[in-house]
Order: C-alpha cells, then sequence, then structure tokens
C-alpha cells in the first residue's frame, strides 16, 4: 500500500486538476452546422460560430451543456471548473443554473459572467448588470447551490 503524503494522498496520487478557463456552453457546438463559409480571422470565428451560439442560448441549454460538460471534467482530471460564460440573451439566472447543474454533477465550479463584445451597447447589455450583481451576491454569501434549489 502507498504511503500517505500528508495531503490525504497517497504517494501514487495527483490531486485533482483545475480547468482555468473553460466555456461549458461549447459542448453545444459539437451538433452545430458548419459557418456559411470558412472564417478568415478570429473575428470572423467569433461572428460565425460563438456569437450565434452565445444569442441562441436559453436556461434549458446553459443547464445541459453545463451538466455535460461538469460530467466530462473528471474524465480529463479535472476536479474542479473556472466557467467564463456568455448568454446575452439568457443572463437572468443563468450562472445559478450553471452552479445547480454542476453540483448536480459532482463538480466544484467558479463562474464569471463576460460581457460579450458584439452586444456591449446594444439591448442585450441591460441584462449583464442583473447577473453580475447575481454573482457577487453569491460570492459575498459563500453560496454554493444545492442539486433540486
Amino acid at each position: 500500500m502507498p504511503a500517505d503524503v500528508g495531503s490525504g494522498l497517497a504517494s501514487n496520487q495527483t490531486p485533482g486538476l483545475v480547468c482555468a478557463h473553460h466555456h461549458l456552453y461549447s459542448a453545444l457546438a459539437r451538433g452545430m452546422p458548419a459557418p456559411p463559409r470558412t472564417p478568415s480571422g478570429f473575428v470572423e470565428i467569433l461572428e460565425m460560430v460563438w456569437w450565434r451560439l452565445d444569442r441562441a442560448l436559453d436556461l434549458e441549454s446553459i443547464r445541459w451543456s453545463a451538466m455535460l460538460g461538469a460530467l466530462e471534467a473528471p474524465e480529463r482530471g479535472c476536479t474542479a471548473v473556472i466557467d467564463h460564460h456568455e448568454s446575452p440573451h439568457a443572463n437572468a439566472g443563468s450562472l445559478r443554473v450553471m452552479a445547480r447543474s454542476c453540483a448536480e454533477a459532482g463538480a466544484r465550479v467558479s463562474r464569471a459572467a463576460g460581457v460579450e463584445f458584439s452586444v456591449v451597447c446594444g439591448p442585450c447589455y441591460l441584462g449583464i448588470p442583473r447577473e453580475m450583481r447575481e454573482a457577487e451576491v453569491s460570492i459575498e454569501n459563500g453560496v454554493m447551490p444545492q442539486p433540486g434549489t
């Protein structure tokens, strides 16, 4: 039997990895149709792929993509995920939905709401401050949503 090295791990074990930048909703891109033409650079990739997906997200798709990412992370050695989330049409409640899905799957997650460059000056921006306040309150109160809450 391997000796204990003081961290609760045996000498032949390593602690879980942390995925320090994830987009859990990217799991949904696996089934997306290809863009109408090949993007010629990073901005076109954002416009033709990622921003299209961002705008199509709703709370149900956020729930299931977070669940899938949380279930896949341990298969790759990650026991914690830091997610950078963008959903301009489903901001209200999205971070809470992700936290619940990840907790239900048994994964630790730290969430961050992004401000999508394509909509910073548009009407979608109006939902972001509320979501950021929601995340801030969760952090201040040390809230870790439990499955089913």
